[in-house]
């Protein structure tokens, strides 16, 4: 049960940051390309 609880956190976690992006991406391209490399960054890590 856990593991599918992570899976839907992750899920609404992804959807939420997709909304974000394409907001900032209509509003600020530069803004969208910072906030992109930066998630990037942190998946590198993780």
């Amino acid at each position: 049960m856990i593991i599918i609880k992570e899976l839907f956190l992750s899920l609404v976690l992804g959807a939420a940051i997709a909304g974000l992006l394409t907001v900032l991406l209509v509003n600020n391209p530069k803004v969208w390309y910072k906030t992109a490399k930066k998630i990037k960054n942190q998946q590198k890590n993780n």
